[in-house]
């Protein structure tokens, strides 16, 4: 675009769609002083009077950046684990110490999750992903403690962290697409052998019919 010095220059995008962030603009080149971040949006400069503006042109850049998901995953583990069993968890999304609600139906079918009052249930195999999060968001997932009234040996996983034995998935700030995966474990060991390790047992009850 030709411009003379004095000129006044703004750039800014529309239609930004609900999966970005709000743009970062930067403005370089031969202007009047610093360029500026208007309230309602964009960036503005003055052109600088001079031979320069010909030879070095003003440069305006916008840098977008996609909002983050979290998906959250379930398995059941072990010869005693319920594979149809649902599970119970909430889930709470802040960001700026404000709630962002995330009610609503994730996928579609029997696949479907409905997520409603930040409460969800899931299966064994099952996951779901909630997207276009606010950058910087407190994410908090937690299951019901099947633990203390199943039996089950519970451990969370955010990412690509090490599991832990805890019932609660936090992200304190989230920045990128992040899985949390909650594993729950429950199982007993099967006897191998007759005669090996239940042989003294076998033998005190033949001892004590007799």
């Amino acid at each position: 675009i030709g411009l003379i010095g004095g000129n006044q220059i703004r750039v800014q995008e529309v239609n930004l769609g609900n999966e970005y962030e709000e743009p970062l603009y930067t403005m370089t080149g031969p202007l009047q002083g610093n360029s500026t971040l208007p309230d309602d949006g964009g960036i503005v400069g003055v052109a600088k009077e001079g031979k320069e503006l010909g030879t070095n042109p003003i440069k305006a850049t916008i840098t977008n950046h996609g909002k983050p998901g979290i998906t959250i995953e379930k398995q059941v583990t072990g010869n005693m684990g319920e594979y149809d069993r649902a599970f119970e968890f909430t889930i709470s999304v802040t960001h700026n110490d404000n709630p962002v609600s995330v009610d609503g139906t994730y996928g579609n079918g029997e696949n479907a999750v409905i997520v409603e009052n930040g409460k969800f249930s899931l299966k064994d195999d099952q996951s779901f992903t909630i997207p276009n999060l606010p950058t910087g968001s407190k994410v908090v997932v937690s299951e019901n403690d099947y633990q203390s009234s199943g039996g089950y040996t519970t451990t969370v996983k955010i990412g690509n962290a090490d599991a832990d034995n805890q019932l609660s998935g936090i992200i304190e700030d989230l920045k990128i697409s992040t899985t949390i995966l909650f594993t729950n474990q429950k199982g007993v060991d099967v006897p191998t052998g007759i005669f090996s390790d239940h042989y003294p047992y076998l033998m005190m009850l033949a001892i004590a019919a007799i």
